[in-house]
């Protein structure tokens, strides 16, 4: 958060604008702004707590008058939950998906995609081509991996025309997750494999 960011308008804080997560405050906004009180920096301040200063949100004593007391209290509140920054620094722009704040064409992509890559999400490349089987099998989990082996439900998507049914239990149509992992068949062969390994 730089010394510039506006208070009501940008997201300072990680968190979505004030005005856009609380729009019943926009009258509150304006006796603020006509006020002067326009950046988070005008509504900090420095306390002395012994021989150390703290960074801290005015008192609602010291904001400027007027507006409803119920918008005052949400705004207090809203403060009371947010962290008060002691760093005054330029304003720069940052882009959030990244931890380093650099733009890349790949995560602007994987956004625009919508298969942003969480820290839960596993990066297959590497577990796929990196490691010691044979080419074919490596290829076939590659596949399987995009969703691309060809199962009835990708054959549709091509044009193909013919019974979208698993069958191997003839219950459930024949995707990617139910064919390997979802079919009672397919599961007990990993419960079988996953007991011959252990």
């Amino acid at each position: 958060m730089g010394d510039e960011a506006l208070f009501w308008e940008d997201s300072w804080d990680g968190h979505p604008p004030i005005l856009s997560s609380f729009p019943q405050l926009q009258t509150l906004c304006h006796i603020f702004t006509n006020a002067r009180w326009v950046t988070v920096e005008h509504f900090k301040t420095v306390k002395r707590v012994g021989q150390l200063e703290v960074t801290c949100w005015k008192d609602i004593q010291e904001w400027p008058v007027g507006g409803l007391e119920e918008d005052r209290a949400v705004l207090a509140k809203t403060l009371e939950s947010r962290f008060c920054s002691s760093i005054c620094e330029q304003d720069v722009l940052a882009w959030n998906p990244s931890p380093k704040g650099k733009f890349t064409v790949a995560q602007g992509y994987a956004m625009l995609d919508g298969n942003q890559h969480g820290p839960n999400i596993v990066n297959w490349w590497k577990k796929v081509w990196h490691n010691l089987s044979w080419p074919k099998c490596n290829f076939f989990l590659w596949l399987l991996v995009q969703n691309k082996c060809l199962t009835w439900e990708n054959l549709h998507k091509r044009g193909f025309h013919g019974p979208s049914i698993c069958l191997l239990c003839s219950k459930n149509e024949e995707c990617t997750s139910h064919l390997f992992f979802y079919c009672p068949y397919s599961r007990e062969i990993w419960h079988r494999w996953w007991e011959a390994w252990r």
